[in-house]
């Protein structure tokens, strides 16, 4: 009997492995519930204590899919609650692991390793549906429920759009929010202004800026700059603080180019590979079209989308008109840099980086930004023309035998809860708060993140999520694929008919790990 358990648990391993890669699922087998042990232990005041009779405390460890350059922001915060928390024995560490790696490996290494696993995960919420079937998350409400009259944890005081995620099917709760963020257009502002044009708010505005511009190029009047010779000579001053010097060199760097010199510019910077704006741009031209992501069931429903279908066709149309030939995420900043692009599709995480970079060496306000609010709707008058796609990242208890302690556990909420409320260095790294005390905060709201570059990302209460559903990697790669396909220069058929075969591969891998 004992040698059939083992292979039955093997056999269970290597057919989840087999069919959630084949079906781009995360890996992982469903664990069984561990038994809790309630020992946890109150002082005087009614907080937990988190320190033995031999002063020993409890050390978390944290796996985190947020990355450079925000992680550095995070732990800021991290090294607040370890302040914190120091007299009560209770500290964390974080280690920010690879997407694709943590993704691939994190349910099979919470099953078959749990002495090495972290007790809390930050991940993208998602992924969260999924990953409380496989049982590898314990609850995260159940646990604040050990703090009695102690706690002060409270789902209203997070975004509801944002906190629907962190629900399982069954109306569990297995996460708290951290934040909500989308993709966001980096524009050169300074190039369009030059030009006599204004910053696009709707589809056809944005339409006309690239068409306008183009019509510059072809008649020899389209004035751009570069700002890789801005930099090489403001960094060659011998007075680094000469203001009047700097201003001189910036506008002397700007000229007037045609078609014959300026032939590598194109307003638009798109990549056929799997860019960034392939996560977010198909998104929410379904979503400002009055269109839905997933049924009720969680499996596709963007394929019925007419806004889908209309916004694939613009962008197919753009190619080697408005976006030029052999572009990848690797020449988005280059040729932005550069003046060969004014638009440019990438993460918020690079704001703060970026906007130094362009304000001290073109001038303050010479790169804007633009959200997706309203860039997709065929009607910008609509009621959903403002909704954006929205990631978040969720703060998770892993399901391991660490956590089979009620006072680890909790103090893991506590930890999910501290870093969520004390969030404002951390939006810094471009991210909106998901805890509306942070919201509200004055503190947030005078801040220079916000007032530079925050606030221009839309309202967080417009961010529309993927929602719950655990065929999460069929619903969205396959709405990515439909999009990447749209600027591939080796396809054929319709953007209708693609649409189609996406929507049909994403229902049978739904089928094929529904029938496992």
């Amino acid at each position: 009997m004992k040698i059939k358990k083992i292979l039955a648990s093997a056999l269970c391993l290597t057919m989840c492995l087999a069919v959630t890669a084949s079906a781009g699922f995360i890996t992982g087998c469903k664990k069984p519930s561990r038994e809790l042990v309630n020992d946890i232990v109150f002082d005087e005041f009614g907080d937990p204590i988190f320190t033995d009779e031999n002063g020993k405390g409890i050390r978390l460890n944290i796996q985190s899919v947020i990355g450079s350059p925000d992680n550095a922001k995070l732990e800021l915060v991290n090294t607040a609650f370890n302040d914190y928390y120091r007299s009560s024995g209770l500290q964390a560490e974080i280690s920010s692991v690879e997407n694709g790696v943590f993704y691939q490996q994190i349910a099979n290494t919470i099953t078959t390793d749990p002495k090495n696993a972290p007790d809390v995960i930050i991940f993208h919420s998602e992924r969260l549906t999924y990953f409380a079937s496989q049982k590898i998350l314990v609850p995260m409400d159940q646990t604040f429920e050990f703090l009695g009259d102690n706690n002060t944890f409270s789902t209203d005081n997070y975004l509801e759009n944002v906190i629907a995620e962190c629900y399982d099917k069954s109306g569990t709760l297995y996460g708290v929010p951290l934040d909500v963020h989308s993709g966001v257009w980096y524009v050169r502002k300074d190039i369009i202004e030059k030009n006599g044009l204004t910053m696009p708010s709707t589809k056809a505005e944005f339409e006309a800026v690239c068409k306008a511009l183009m019509e510059k190029k072809a008649d020899g009047t389209l004035w751009t700059r570069d700002m890789t010779a801005v930099k090489s000579q403001i960094d060659a001053l011998s007075n680094p603080n000469d203001e009047q010097a700097k201003q001189k060199i910036r506008e002397s760097a700007w000229k007037q180019v045609g078609a014959d010199t300026a032939a590598n510019f194109f307003p638009v910077e798109m990549s056929g590979a799997d860019n960034i704006e392939a996560g977010w741009i198909p998104q929410s031209a379904v979503l400002q079209n009055g269109g839905k992501l997933t049924k009720d069931d969680g499996t596709p429903a963007w394929n019925t989308s007419t806004g889908l279908k209309n916004t694939l066709e613009m962008i197919e149309g753009w190619q080697d008109k408005y976006i030029g030939a052999n572009r990848d995420s690797q020449t988005l900043f280059a040729n932005l840099g550069n003046g060969n692009a004014v638009f440019g599709c990438e993460g918020p995480w690079w704001l703060e980086q970026r906007l130094n970079e362009y304000d001290g060496y073109l001038g303050e306000g010479a790169l804007g930004i633009l959200s997706l609010s309203g860039l997709y709707a065929d009607n910008p008058q609509s009621g959903d023309a403002h909704k954006i796609y929205g990631v978040g990242h969720v703060f998770s208890i892993t399901n391991t035998a660490a956590n089979s302690s009620a006072t680890r556990r909790v103090a893991a909420a506590l930890y999910a809860k501290f870093m969520t409320e004390n969030a404002i260095k951390y939006t810094e790294g471009g991210h909106l708060p998901a805890c509306k005390s942070v919201l509200d905060n004055p503190e947030y709201k005078n801040s220079t993140a916000y007032n530079r570059y925050l606030k221009f990302m839309g309202q967080p209460e417009d961010y529309v999520m993927l929602g719950n559903t655990q065929y999460f990697s069929p619903v969205y790669e396959q709405l990515k694929t439909a999009y990447i396909w749209t600027l591939s220069k080796n396809k054929s058929g319709t953007v209708e008919e693609h649409i189609k075969g996406c929507f049909d591969e994403a229902m049978a891998q739904i089928k094929g790990a529904d029938d496992l």
